[in-house]
């Protein structure tokens, strides 16, 4: 039997936002293969939303397939902008900003956006890696 865990919450749209987040992942995967790669990632997309949108709020929907080890996170803003990735251009090494939807395209397995009259949500897909070497990480433990 599977089980899909989620969490849908709406934070204030203040830099703390991205620790609740990342908070919310790990109660929701943290002994999973996924789970470094998901706290990373959420707390880039709720930074983007936090920084670079208007309105009052952030939603964070986030789905975990306890079968297949999926997990899918959609953070919502209202702005209708579109976020700007540029697969080709190296994010500046002396940035402070701009590596969000670098990360989230190289480690997610699928990643896009949808825009309504309301705004956009931003979504990624991680799967299960690989176990290295064939050695499972609880066999570590």
């Amino acid at each position: 039997m599977h089980t899909l865990i989620a969490a849908d919450l709406t934070l204030p749209r203040v830099p703390q936002a991205v620790t609740r987040a990342r908070h919310t992942v790990t109660a929701l995967v943290a002994d999973c293969t996924v789970a470094d790669d998901a706290r990373l990632l959420i707390s880039e997309a709720v930074a983007n939303a936090v920084e670079h949108t208007a309105g009052p709020a952030v939603r964070i929907r986030i789905s975990h397939d306890s079968r297949s080890g999926e997990l899918l996170c959609h953070v919502r803003d209202f702005s209708r902008t579109v976020p700007r990735h540029e697969p080709t251009a190296a994010p500046d090494g002396e940035a402070e900003g701009g590596r969000g939807l670098h990360l989230i395209a190289a480690l997610s397995e699928s990643w896009g956006y949808e825009r309504d009259a309301a705004g956009k949500q931003l979504w990624f897909r991680l799967l299960p890696k690989e176990e290295a070497w064939g050695v499972s990480s609880k066999m570590i433990k």
